[in-house]
């Protein structure tokens, strides 16, 4: 490193490029777009995103920790069908019914079970609230889970989120 060279501040490169994002998505900021990515806390805890395919069917991802069943990477992504249950002029509530795999990395408890892999399905059912006015939702959901690979068994998987939509 050249000491009389001044240094880069790397931080300074990412302004430029969130003023643009954020001017760019300014027009469509009131309602958000058709993806949204933001966390989810319980089981698992991590990034949450889910985009729409349609009017009334969305897939959703999840990516974190989950710690029911032993401390494992979580990995699922679910195709959901979605079900209005009341609008307001404001906010929208709706139920949603899903299925899809899902990945664990590491779980198990015990010292032999600290690299095992599971591979299993889940089905989740839950509530979103999207505020129509403001590019936000918050959700909770509960999943029921069968684990098929290594060993069969039945969990659940329960977490509360929130996306902002783009």
């Amino acid at each position: 490193m050249n000491p009389t060279r001044p240094r880069r501040r790397s931080g300074m490169l990412f302004l430029p490029a969130f003023v643009v994002m954020a001017c760019a998505s300014s027009a469509a900021a009131q309602r958000g777009g058709d993806f949204g990515l933001g966390l989810v806390i319980g089981d698992p805890t991590g990034l949450s995103g889910k985009a729409f395919v349609s009017e009334t069917n969305a897939i959703d991802f999840a990516v974190g920790l989950g710690f029911i069943g032993g401390d494992h990477l979580h990995v699922h992504a679910d195709y959901l069908w979605h079900f209005d249950v009341k609008r307001w002029p404001a906010e929208q509530l709706d139920l949603y019914l899903g299925v899809g795999p899902k990945l664990g990395i590491g779980f198990g408890h015990g010292a032999n079970h600290g690299d095992r892999v599971g591979l299993g399905a889940r089905a989740p059912f839950g509530l979103a609230m999207r505020f129509l006015e403001a590019p936000f939702d918050v959700f909770v959901e509960v999943a029921a889970g069968l684990w098929l690979i290594p060993d069969p068994g039945f969990d659940l998987d329960a977490a509360i989120g929130g996306r902002y939509w783009f």
